[in-house]
């Protein structure tokens, strides 16, 4: 649609520009927090040769938490579950 891959890069650079333009008509704090969130997320993908496989990668490694966080409840529940009559 747009004849190029869009990186993430890029979706921080747009989002920055869509904060921006809001904090020009009306300036609100988190407008501000969330213009630094893109700007850091920008500063991330900067230098990177293939962002998307830096994605994908940061992405496993939030999915393998939240599999670890779904263990550790798991484990915290069964004994409740066991002690229901």
């Amino acid at each position: 649609m747009l004849g190029k891959t869009v990186t993430p890069y890029d979706v921080a650079i747009v989002m920055m520009s869509v904060k921006l333009s809001r904090i020009s008509n009306e300036r609100k704090h988190d407008s501000f927090v969330d213009l630094i969130a893109y700007a850091s997320f920008a500063d991330e993908y900067v230098d990177d040769a293939a962002p998307e496989e830096a994605l994908k990668i940061r992405l496993d490694n939030v999915a393998a938490d939240i599999d670890e966080n779904i263990r550790e409840i798991a484990k915290t529940l069964a004994p409740m579950k066991g002690e229901r009559k």
